[in-house]
């Protein structure tokens, strides 16, 4: 039996044969936690000859000093391997309060809006994440778990778009022989050790379990993954067909006539939404339910008249008109479910992170104190961060979904904006201990608040 090809080799063979090598020289950009696999993920890119390599790593601000310390640890290895380097960070626990999401979710969309941008800027025409083959099985399992179909468990894709992962086809065990092997050191995240987690469970109690009643379970899983992403390319292909030029209508007898697993396929693209709507549209063409609408995710509405289905767009989206703020008094906002209070104080040093409380020097503030939905134009120079950035920048880089977007409280005077909630501060209303400040306070008056659903583990995009 031939020795395995070096891990370098195979890894660039991995990458040439799912194209995932930039045509020109626009570079790839790495991200890089400073765990084990993005540190080796990081070094095998830079010993790619004629490839150029930039590096990005993104801060939660979910695990304090650890955090900081892993952002450090990046840095310090993209100085010493001459790596061009970029950072980036967000309260995520304050983001998925203010935008009512799971704190996995969250982060996941934070962090991807993060590198998306950091990729032009650099002007890299592929983002490399560090998903190894126990990350691609653990995925499809979970799936398993969910009840997914092939498109879930074909498990995590090697390219998605700009995104590739050249270390799919490489399991844990040869990544650590790789850092030891080349005398490479990286840090080890603490919640990876913790079975609070869904995911680490699985890693943890099931995954041995598996490769004791079959040592080659990991890459028999991603195999079947492979085997099964194959099918679902096909079945996505006569769906497309299919679907060519019908916008937002489809003729219902036409997609009727399709093998069932070609017309769920072409709702779900048509209407997106989760199991349970797609048969609820389906059942709507077949005649099963009484003809009228179903509300999809979104605030879309499937519509059946006659023979022709038609998705219908959502209402126009939730406005906030101005309202004026006065200390001493609460407004209410019930576009938004939310309360309004502000008061007269000394600032004390309070520390407001999650920014749904603000400190805001009277003498910095100018006349019609409001607060009010984004309004275009929107802008505020960041408080702690030197820059200034519009509202609309703003939100897609902490991936405020746009149908929430409406219902985010912007504190306002005639100057422009002061505050976004669960967002930022400005620089201008930042005070010093003693000053005289207004005390603005949000807070939830909903009785029926959504409760966050935590996405321990999605489609490959998970944290390392």
């Amino acid at each position: 039996m031939r020795p395995p090809e070096p891990l370098p080799a195979r890894v660039r063979a991995y990458m040439a044969a799912w194209d995932m090598l930039p045509e020109d020289d626009s570079g790839v950009l790495c991200a890089c936690s400073g765990g084990a696999d993005s540190t080796a993920l990081l070094h095998l890119l830079r010993r790619m000859e004629g490839l150029r390599v930039c590096c990005a790593h993104f801060n939660h601000s979910l695990r304090g000093p650890e955090a900081d310390r892993d952002e450090d640890f990046v840095r310090g290895l993209c100085e010493q391997w001459d790596i061009p380097f970029v950072s980036g960070r967000a309260d995520v626990a304050a983001l998925a309060r203010a935008g009512k999401t799971g704190v996995e979710e969250t982060a996941r969309r934070a962090r991807y809006a993060f590198l998306t941008q950091a990729a032009e800027e650099l002007g890299c025409g592929r983002i490399a994440t560090a998903h190894n083959a126990g990350d691609n099985a653990e995925t499809v399992l979970f799936h398993l778990l969910r009840g997914s179909g092939a498109r879930g468990l074909a498990g995590i894709p090697p390219v998605r778009g700009k995104l590739i992962r050249p270390l799919l086809g490489v399991e844990r065990e040869e990544i650590e022989a790789y850092l030891l092997e080349n005398g490479l050191s990286h840090m080890e995240d603490e919640s990876n050790g913790s079975d609070r987690y869904a995911r680490n469970r699985l890693r943890h109690a099931v995954m041995p379990v598996l490769r004791e009643l079959n040592s080659a379970a990991v890459r028999n899983i991603c195999a079947s993954a492979a085997l099964l992403r194959e099918d679902e390319a096909y079945l996505d292909g006569l769906c497309r067909d299919f679907l060519k030029n019908s916008g937002d209508r489809v003729c219902v007898s036409a997609l009727l006539a399709l093998p069932r697993p070609v017309a769920m396929r072409a709702l779900r693209a048509l209407c997106g939404g989760d199991r349970a709507h797609l048969e609820a549209v389906y059942a709507l063409c077949a005649g099963e339910r009484r003809a009228g609408g179903v509300s999809l995710s979104g605030g879309f509405t499937a519509v059946r008249n006659g023979d022709t289905l038609r998705i219908s767009p959502p209402p126009s989206p939730v406005r906030i008109p101005a309202r004026a703020l006065k200390s001493g008094q609460t407004i209410e906002v019930p576009e938004a479910g939310r309360a309004v209070t502000v008061q007269t104080t000394v600032f004390s040093g309070g520390i407001h992170n999650s920014f749904n409380t603000f400190y805001l020097k009277r003498e910095n503030i100018s006349d019609g104190l409001c607060v009010r939905s984004k309004t275009p134009g929107d802008a505020l120079r960041l408080a702690g961060r030197s820059c200034s950035k519009t509202l609309k920048k703003l939100f897609a880089e902490a991936a405020v979904p746009r149908e929430k977007r409406g219902t985010v409280l912007v504190i306002a005077d005639e100057r422009g904006v002061l505050a976004v909630e669960g967002l930022a501060l400005a620089e201008r209303c930042v005070p010093q201990t003693g000053d005289s400040v207004l005390r603005v306070e949000i807070v939830q008056t909903d009785g029926d608040r959504e409760k966050e659903r935590h996405t321990e583990y999605d489609d490959g995009f998970a944290a390392e």
